[in-house]
């Protein structure tokens, strides 16, 4: 299981590169065996301590630099079997919080029981035009509003190697948008948004759908995905055969520069 979680940590950074490649600051560092996703100006979300375990605890102090340099709060991202009850307590002593776990879900492929045809239409994105489709529609499932839409840091996304980006349609409105990340064969149902409106239509699930059928025509041998503990997105993919496998611990902590003499 080690291993698997090691590869699931490995996706989500390289993800994570490809997601914020354009965004000043933003990337991802290693640190002995830990990996580090940073960006600027972000929470907890995307300024990350990824692989972190017992025997690395160490490197801590380094680690905690790195994302001073930017006044950020980080989150470790503990796998079961990664810190020990007695690390995690050490660490709330020293300024870490216990925050909201994520439920993480998994399955081999070739397990996946056989889909039922999709309820709506879902498109990929294959040029400029739907691509400013799926960043509006993504974007505003997010809540993001209309005047921030749009960000040229995310024009590069359709291009990327190993993305796959897909739409979902009720008749001719665009009205969900969804990610799939293939990285050494490990597909990652990644990033998703459904407009608000237009909710419990079966987006997600016509999305989730589509996306294992890419995962599947490109040749994968697993698919993954992390979500909040008993949210719709969870209920989505359990229904379409993943597996819970295990609860990802995040302990949170703000590591700030220390305030310049006057």
């Amino acid at each position: 299981m080690r291993a698997l979680f090691d590869s699931f940590n490995r996706s989500e950074a390289a993800f994570f590169c490809g997601r914020h490649s354009s965004i000043p600051g933003s990337g991802i560092t290693t640190i002995g065996r830990t990996i580090l996703t940073r960006r600027p100006g972000a929470g907890n979300d995307f300024n990350k301590i990824l692989g972190l375990t017992q025997t690395d605890l160490h490197d801590l102090p380094a680690i905690e630099a790195f994302f001073a340099e930017i006044n950020a709060e980080s989150a470790i991202e503990n796998y079961p079997g990664y810190l020990s009850p007695a690390n995690i307590t050490d660490l709330m002593a020293s300024g870490y919080t216990h925050s909201e776990d994520m439920v993480v879900l998994h399955s081999p492929l070739h397990e996946l029981p056989s889909m039922n045809s999709k309820s709506l239409r879902v498109s990929e994105v294959l040029t400029e035009e739907s691509f400013r489709v799926f960043i509006e529609v993504y974007q505003a499932g997010l809540g993001v509003p209309p005047h921030l839409r749009g960000h040229p840091a995310f024009a590069h996304w359709w291009t990327l190697p190993g993305w796959s980006l897909f739409i979902a349609y009720n008749s001719d409105k665009p009205i969900g948008a969804a990610v799939l990340f293939v990285h050494q064969q490990a597909a990652y149902l990644a990033t998703a948004s459904t407009i608000p409106d237009a909710r419990n239509q079966g987006a997600q699930t016509a999305l989730i759908q589509r996306r294992i059928e890419r995962a599947i025509e490109v040749g994968c041998h697993d698919i993954w995905s992390q979500t909040k503990p008993d949210s719709a997105s969870m209920r989505n993919m359990l229904r379409l055969g993943l597996r819970e496998i295990c609860r990802k611990t995040r302990l949170t902590k703000p590591f700030c520069q220390p305030a310049s003499i006057p």
